[in-house]
């Protein structure tokens, strides 16, 4: 009987350890703020930053 109790004990042990750990990583991932801008804009930022980054534009872009 003394095994039963103490294995319901560590289950929920565990389950309460798990429930923690999972709560605190939302909290540290919903805590990065979002960046601010529509795709479009990023896109195009991202093409015209790696065509100005080619081995002929000595280095600019890097």
């Amino acid at each position: 009987m003394k095994c039963v109790q103490f294995s319901l004990a560590f289950n929920f042990v565990l389950v309460a350890v798990f429930f923690f750990l999972i709560s605190s990583s939302k909290v540290v991932e919903g805590g990065r703020p979002l960046r601010d801008g529509d795709s479009l804009s990023s896109l195009l930022e991202l093409v015209i930053s790696s065509a100005y980054a080619g081995p002929n534009h000595g280095g600019q872009g890097h």
